[in-house]
C-alpha cells in the first residue's frame, strides 16, 4: 500500500478549500491552515501512522517569509507539495463575489492582499510537484480533477497518469498543459479538398499522414523523448501529465498526433485520458 503526504498550498481564492474537501472525500486525513509551529512535527507524526494525509497551508498559518519554502525544502522527496493559482482578475472577482476580504492582514485592498501574496508563494511554486490553474474551470470541474490526479487505487501500482489534450492555437493554449507539442510544422490536410472537412482521427486523413516522412520523423523523436523523460517524471513523483498537442485549426495534425501518442503510452500501460477541444469549432 503506498500512503502520501500532499501539502495543498498557493494562492487564495484559487481552491485550496475545495482541493483538501476533495481529499478528504477520496480517504486522506485532512487539516487546513496548519499553524507554523505544529507542521513538522504533525508530518513526523502522519509519517509514523502511515496514512494519506492532506495538509493546507497558506500566509493565513503566519509562516515568516521563506520559512515555509525552508522547510519544505528540507522535506523533498517525502511530501507531495500541489500549488493552486489562478489570474489575478479571476481572483479580484472571486473574493468580490463571495464578500470575503482577503486574508492578509493590514491591507487596504483586495489587490493589494493578492500582490503581497503572490511575493509570499514565489518560493514555494518551485517546491511544486504539481501545478494546478483554476482560472477557467469551476469547482465541480476542480473536484473531478483531483479525483482523477489523487484517487489512485491502492492495489494499483503507482503509475503516471497522462492526459492528451488536442487544440487550436486560435483558441489560445490549455492552460493546464505541463508540455506543448507545437505540429503547425508539419504537412496540413486542410489544403486537400476531399480532406478539408474530416478530422484527424478520420481513415482518410491518418492515411495521408502516413505517407508523409516528415510526419513519422516527428512522431518518433517526441516518442523516444517520452521513453527518456517518463522513468524521470515517475522518480520525481509525479504522478499526473498533461500534453497539448496544436495545430491551426484544431481539427487535423493536432487530433492526429494526439490520437498516436496516445496509443503510444497505452502500449506502455498507462492510464491515458484523450480529449479533442476545438475540433468541432468552424
Amino acid at each position: 500500500m503506498v500512503h502520501r503526504i500532499i501539502v495543498v498550498t498557493g494562492v487564495s481564492g484559487s481552491g485550496k478549500t475545495t482541493t483538501i474537501k476533495s481529499l478528504e472525500d477520496l480517504g486522506y486525513f485532512c487539516v487546513d491552515n496548519l499553524p507554523q509551529e505544529f507542521f513538522l512535527k504533525f508530518l513526523e507524526l502522519a509519517e509514523q501512522k502511515n496514512i494519506n494525509v492532506a495538509l493546507g497551508v497558506d500566509i493565513r498559518s503566519q509562516y515568516k517569509e521563506g520559512d515555509f519554502v525552508k522547510d519544505l525544502t528540507s522535506l523533498k522527496g517525502r511530501v507531495e507539495v500541489l500549488f493552486l493559482e489562478s489570474q489575478k482578475e479571476i481572483l479580484v472577482r472571486r473574493f468580490a463575489e463571495t464578500r470575503r476580504k482577503h486574508p492578509v492582514r493590514g491591507v487596504k485592498s483586495i489587490q493589494e492582499g493578492i500582490e503581497k501574496e503572490l511575493k509570499w508563494v514565489e518560493g514555494l511554486r518551485l517546491l511544486a510537484t504539481d501545478i494546478i490553474d483554476t482560472s477557467r474551470i469551476n469547482i465541480h470541474e476542480l473536484r473531478n480533477l483531483i479525483q482523477k490526479k489523487y484517487g489512485v487505487d491502492e492495489a494499483e501500482e503507482k503509475k503516471i497518469k497522462v492526459q492528451i489534450i488536442s487544440f487550436s492555437y486560435r483558441y489560445g493554449i490549455p492552460l493546464e498543459a505541463d508540455i506543448l507539442i507545437d505540429t503547425r510544422c508539419l504537412p496540413n490536410p486542410h489544403y486537400v479538398p476531399q480532406l478539408q472537412p474530416l478530422i484527424g482521427n478520420n481513415e482518410k486523413i491518418k492515411n495521408f499522414f502516413k505517407k508523409e516522412k516528415e510526419v513519422k520523423a516527428f512522431i518518433e523523436q517526441y516518442q523516444k523523448l517520452f521513453e527518456m523523460t517518463l522513468p524521470l517524471y515517475e522518480k520525481e513523483g509525479r504522478t499526473y501529465l498533461t500534453i497539448a498537442v496544436g495545430c491551426t485549426g484544431g481539427r487535423h495534425r493536432s487530433v492526429y498526433i494526439a490520437s498516436v501518442l496516445s496509443e503510444f503510452f497505452q502500449r506502455k500501460g498507462l492510464d491515458v485520458q484523450l480529449s479533442d477541444r476545438d475540433s468541432h469549432r468552424v
